[in-house]
């Protein structure tokens, strides 16, 4: 089990840009001197993480192997931090999942992580949840609510009292602000 004291002495952790660096290892760490020095020379004092994508994930995060383990970066900063791995989700608030300062970082529910997404690449209105359909020729608009299918906010004339009900939903059902970026 990983710990607060493993990540403190393995990396170096910028709370305020999100970014880890391997630190210096002292040569016990190591099967020979050899090996000590050479991992030192090239990994210390270098950036630690490499970048993880999904074919299921919009958002790219940074992955850092410790004592065999890929961890995610945004939970390490976490443990580092308050001295616990999260139990639940962490959110990047701004979307950004490459942003692991701490300020950038919330514990949600999986609902609550999902009022905080991406417009999806499939979106052609620029707009979450409003789509027009042509068999009515009305503006559809819709929200996702605690996991559960979509609710039907209604068919509208006009593509900006749907954009304005989708949006008064969002605010109803408490999507983060950021939502639908």
């Amino acid at each position: 089990m990983l710990t607060q004291d493993d990540v403190i002495n393995l990396l170096e952790y910028d709370i305020d840009t999100g970014i880890f660096v391997w630190r210096r290892r002292s040569e016990s760490h190591f099967k020979s001197t050899r090996a000590g020095r050479t991992w030192n020379t090239r990994y210390s004092g270098s950036k630690a993480g490499t970048l993880r994508k999904s074919a299921r994930r919009v958002t790219p995060y940074s992955a850092i192997m410790l004592n065999g383990k890929s961890h995610y970066a945004h939970r390490l900063a976490w443990l580092y931090v308050f001295g616990v791995m999260p139990e639940k989700q962490l959110d990047h608030i701004d979307g950004n999942g490459l942003n692991n300062a701490i300020s950038n970082l919330r514990i949600v529910t999986q609902s609550e992580n999902s009022r905080n997404s991406r417009r999806s690449s499939k979106n052609t209105t620029g707009v979450t949840g409003v789509y027009y359909d042509q068999s009515s020729d009305k503006w559809m608009a819709f929200i996702g609510i605690g996991g559960k299918s979509s609710k039907k906010l209604g068919r509208f004339s006009s593509f900006e009292d749907a954009v304005m009900a989708r949006s008064d939903a969002e605010k109803k059902y408490g999507y983060h602000s950021n939502h639908g970026r």
